[in-house]
């Protein structure tokens, strides 16, 4: 039992450093000397939980969406009903993805350049999983509460949810330019596409 918690001690210190760091520095200079310095560990105990920079980023990613998805469905399971409308969701999403110190946004990047190695491409096909299926929850949730049609194909509109989420992602991280499309506009073009009384992708 101690060593379980030691393990899980030093996995949460070893993440939680990373987190920091790659919040100062970025992806690039997040190194494993950084690393050994916040958490007095050495490079062999590090490597005794993560198998490189890549598994390091992969599973840092995995906890922060796991965290950011525990607390949706905790809002959701709590009944707080904006949460049943797709669009108050995408909105949050989008808004959060404007924010140039989001560490997901970062990391995503980070992963989106290293995509050939396939623990990278690994940790991409988990993230878009996870959100993925997130966003068939909240489409059923409000096809249950009315705010979306019934017949609406809830995969293929969560397909089109992670399009606008990753493309809005991906533009904001790349490159840098005055947009004249936001997070706020698109909130609007989500309203109207889900809040149609005519199925978005019917069933066939």
């Amino acid at each position: 039992m101690k060593q379980v918690k030691k393990r899980l001690r030093s996995e949460h210190m070893i993440l939680e450093s990373a987190r920091q760091l790659i919040a100062e520095k970025g992806c690039e200079k997040t190194t494993f000397a950084e690393l050994m310095k916040a958490t007095g560990l050495s490079k062999g105990a590090i490597y005794h939980y993560v198998t490189g920079k890549d598994d390091l980023m992969a599973k840092l990613l995995q906890n922060l969406t796991l965290e950011k998805n525990e607390q949706l469905f905790y809002q959701l399971s709590a009944g707080e009903k904006t949460l049943l409308n797709p669009a108050d969701v995408l909105a949050r999403q989008l808004k959060a993805i404007e924010d140039p110190d989001q560490i997901i946004g970062k990391i995503f990047v980070y992963l989106v350049s290293r995509s050939e190695h396939q623990t990278a491409k690994d940790a991409m096909d988990e993230f878009y999983e996870s959100l993925f299926q997130f966003a068939v929850l909240w489409i059923r949730s409000g096809q249950q509460n009315g705010t979306i049609p019934r017949n609406t194909d809830p995969y293929k509109a969560a397909e089109l949810f992670m399009l606008i989420l990753d493309g809005f992602r991906l533009r904001t991280r790349l490159y840098h330019s005055d947009f004249f499309l936001g997070s706020t506009d698109l909130e609007g073009v989500i309203k109207r596409l889900f809040g149609h009384e005519t199925a978005l992708f019917p069933f066939e």
